[in-house]
């Protein structure tokens, strides 16, 4: 069991970051593969004897795609990744939420980069080309 905390910016001070929650079950992806991170996503389930409180402005909802939205192009959009991870490949994760908004590109570019064995049809893919990144650790604070 573990705690979920919703709202917090920042990971230092009181338990009065944000609201907590104890988790009731996660799910993981069926496909995830820890050596190449494909399907690296996993979705916790909140205890339904303690609803989330979504009315404060660090606090949303997050709508998640269906199969009919696969045919959705995205090239163009701007996504926004946010965490608290390293900010380079010698530091420790973040006290602070950082986010970047990219531009989301076509799998072909992405391809060119990586090459077609890391590509999958269902990865998103963006553009850091001349602004932040999330593996760089080029994020902006809040």
């Amino acid at each position: 069991t573990f705690l979920v905390f919703l709202g917090i910016i920042n990971r230092g001070g009181t338990a009065a970051w944000g609201d907590s929650y104890t988790h009731a079950d996660t799910f993981h992806h069926p496909n995830y593969d820890h050596t190449t991170l494909n399907n690296d996503i996993a979705l916790i389930y909140l205890s339904t004897a303690t609803p989330a409180i979504l009315n404060s402005p660090n606090v949303g909802l997050c709508p998640l795609p269906i199969s009919t939205d696969s045919s959705i192009d995205l090239v163009g959009v701007s996504a926004t990744v946010s965490g608290f991870g390293v900010t380079s490949d010698t530091s420790t994760p973040s006290q602070f939420l950082k986010y970047a908004s990219m531009p989301i590109i076509s799998n072909a570019q992405c391809e060119y980069v990586f090459g077609n064995t890391s590509v999958l049809s269902s990865n998103l893919c963006t553009s850091t080309f001349g602004g932040p990144s999330s593996c760089g650790g080029n994020l902006l604070n809040p």
